[in-house]
Formats: structure tokens, C-alpha cells, sequence
């Protein structure tokens, strides 16, 4: 439930099952780090994978006074979800995750990610999804230029839908 640990703690004493703080910081940490090695090896299979979509998401980090910002990086490949918590919004975690590798990284815009692809590593593909965005907002001053954009985009999903549902994606067939 994406809570924190006094939380938690409290949630378990409501249910009659009394447990510190500690005790939960502790086995939290203990899972950490058993499952290191299955995260060190889905980020490897991500960063050898040919294909990788990326984003980085704002999340609110508790502090003494107030609240400061972190974010979680997501990067998905394959089948393979990746996620990377830091303190920055810098290139530094995707070149820590991707490195020199090559192939396609979709993402949006941001100039983070220009680190792992100019000028010889991943070729950047854009995101219809954020084009989709903007035409959405143009609605209320160009309605029907932006309609039919939106209406494209909508053609090019529905594509996009059929070609994983006939389990083609990325194949000839896919591009025809």
C-alpha cells in the first residue's frame, strides 16, 4: 500500500499483531538486500535489451520542517519492469542504468536522458502519448485541426492494439 513503516506498525497492532518499528526497518532492509542480485539482474537484462521506454516520476520525500523531492526513475523493457530511486533528476540514472548500450529509448522530451543518446548511443523515439497531450490541449483554440490529429493518434493505437493482439509487434507484419 505504499505506506510508511510507523504506519504499518500501527496498521499491525490494530490487528493484534504487535511489532517495533525496528523489527519491520530491519526485515524491510533484509529484503533489500536478499533481493539485490534479482535487481542488479533485471537491470542488466534492461540495458541489454534493444528496446527501452523510460520516465522519471516526482515523489515527495519525507523531512525535518518539510517535505523535499526524489524521484523514481521506471524503465521498461521486454517484460522486465525497472525501478531506480534517487535524489536527482539528472542524466546520472539513466546512464547508470543504460550506460554505452544501444538500441531505442522512448521517452518524452526531457534533456536528462540526452546523456545515454547523443551522439552514438540510443537513438531517442518519441512518445505519441505526450504528442497526444498537446493536441488534446489545442482543442479549445484550433478544435478541428486538433481533432483530426487526435483522431490519427487514435488510428495509430488502435494499430498499435491489433499488432500486440496478433502477437506481431516489431515484426515486418507490424510495420506494414
Amino acid at each position: 500500500d505504499s505506506i510508511p513503516i510507523h504506519r504499518l506498525a500501527k496498521a499491525f497492532e490494530r490487528n493484534g499483531i504487535p511489532m517495533s518499528r525496528t523489527t519491520l526497518n530491519a526485515l524491510f532492509h533484509r529484503a533489500a538486500e536478499l533481493l539485490g542480485p534479482i535487481e542488479r539482474r533485471i537491470l542488466e537484462l534492461v540495458a541489454a535489451s534493444s528496446r527501452v521506454n523510460a520516465d522519471e516520476t516526482p515523489i515527495h520525500i519525507q523531512a525535518p520542517g518539510k517535505c523535499r523531492k526524489g524521484y523514481v526513475w521506471t524503465f521498461i523493457a521486454d517484460k522486465l519492469v525497472a525501478y531506480v530511486f534517487a535524489e536527482s533528476r539528472s542524466g546520472d540514472v539513466p546512464k547508470s542504468v543504460l550506460g554505452d548500450t544501444k538500441g531505442h529509448l522512448q521517452v518524452d522530451a526531457y534533456s536528462g536522458y540526452n546523456v545515454v543518446c547523443v551522439p552514438d548511443g540510443r537513438d531517442r523515439v518519441g512518445c505519441m502519448g505526450h504528442t497526444r497531450r498537446k493536441f488534446f490541449a489545442a482543442l479549445e483554440t484550433t478544435p478541428n485541426e486538433a481533432a483530426t490529429a487526435l483522431d490519427f493518434v487514435l488510428q495509430l493505437y488502435e494499430v498499435e492494439y491489433l499488432a500486440a493482439e496478433r502477437d506481431i509487434v516489431g515484426t515486418d507484419a507490424h510495420l506494414a
